[in-house]
């Protein structure tokens, strides 16, 4: 099933800037602040994602991110449901 995005709607624009800002491999970084700053990155965006959006979206805003940001050997482990999906069961996230 193909989902169309509003790209003018601007909760969609607001997430999709929050997404290109977030790093996306911060779980990587040997310096605690990036660690701290990332996982606080992600859970904002997945608050808002489900706060302001469907699910479907979120997801196809998150992915087209990691396609463009990431060489494709190593986009499988970022692609949604992980990381953000992890959260569901913690209540932070979607």
């Amino acid at each position: 099933m193909e989902i169309t995005i509003d790209m003018t709607d601007p909760l969609v624009i607001e997430f999709a800037a929050l997404v290109d800002a977030h790093d996306l491999t911060y779980a990587y970084s040997d310096d605690d602040r990036c660690y701290q700053k990332g996982r606080k990155s992600e859970r904002e965006l997945g608050n808002f994602a489900r706060d302001n959006l469907s699910y479907a979206v979120a997801r196809e805003v998150w992915n087209a991110a990691v396609e463009r940001k990431l060489m494709p050997c190593g986009q499988s482990t970022f692609f949604w449901p992980d990381p953000i999906d992890k959260y569901r069961e913690e209540g932070e996230l979607i």
